[in-house]
């Protein structure tokens, strides 16, 4: 079993992945914006590339809403009986 300086250094752990993921997808976004509007500012949405950099900015924004859930469900307070 394990004890409870075990489930909290993990819990602890778990917490700090999360934030340093949330904040790889949140960088990760803003540069496919940045990409996005390029593509956009010159015209050159027919590429190959812009479409890359489309289909990766839904699944970076999917990512970032499964994280912010998964952390919201972590700190919402449990309902009383």
């Amino acid at each position: 079993m394990k004890s409870s300086l075990q489930c909290l250094r993990l819990s602890i752990m778990s917490n700090v992945m999360e934030r340093e993921l949330l904040t790889m997808l949140v960088w990760a976004l803003l540069l496919e914006i940045f990409v996005l509007y390029y593509f956009i500012s010159s015209s050159k949405t027919w590429r190959f590339e812009f479409q890359y950099t489309v289909f990766l900015f839904i699944i970076t924004f999917i990512g970032i809403i499964l994280v912010i859930l998964r952390i919201y469900r972590r700190l919402r307070p449990l309902p009383y009986p």
